[in-house]
């Protein structure tokens, strides 16, 4: 995938593995695919950002039923449950991001889950503090028809 080599040559500068798994029978989706990429680099960049030096990054793609399922998986230092709720909304920056002054302005994740969802998909987040975060996207092959 393309954002997969977008966010390597960062990823490699903070010493991380960065790891892409993808179905060999992935298929097609009807996307943008530029969007759809700059949705990826947001999560690939996010999960650089908040994994101290050294750490795992893993990017999978599967086919998941009438969907295709791609998750950004870091080890990286987690999301405080108090906050996870905020986290797509637009120029939000969490406790972490402001106290170490990670750069960014909260728009990342808002500007991912618009695209997902106007591609007819959803983003979720799983994460424990101190255990990493994961970001799963599901995005149908095809895009519903708008009205």
């Amino acid at each position: 995938m393309a954002a997969h080599a977008d966010v390597e040559p960062r990823a490699r500068r903070r010493g991380h593995r960065l790891e892409l798994a993808i179905a060999p029978r992935l298929g097609t989706i009807d996307a943008d695919p530029e969007q759809l990429q700059r949705a990826l680099v947001n999560l690939l960049v996010n999960a650089v950002n908040f994994t101290p030096d050294g750490g795992l990054i893993e990017m999978t793609a599967r086919p998941e039923g009438a969907d295709v399922v791609i998750k950004v998986r870091d080890s990286g230092v987690g999301i405080d449950p108090g906050e996870q709720r905020q986290l797509f909304t637009r120029f939000f920056r969490g406790t972490f991001a402001v106290r170490e002054a990670v750069q960014g302005a909260g728009l990342g994740l808002a500007i991912t889950k618009t695209i997902v969802e106007g591609h007819g998909g959803e983003v979720a987040v799983d994460s424990v503090v101190g255990a990493g975060t994961t970001f799963t996207v599901r995005i149908p092959r095809e895009r519903p028809q708008r009205r």
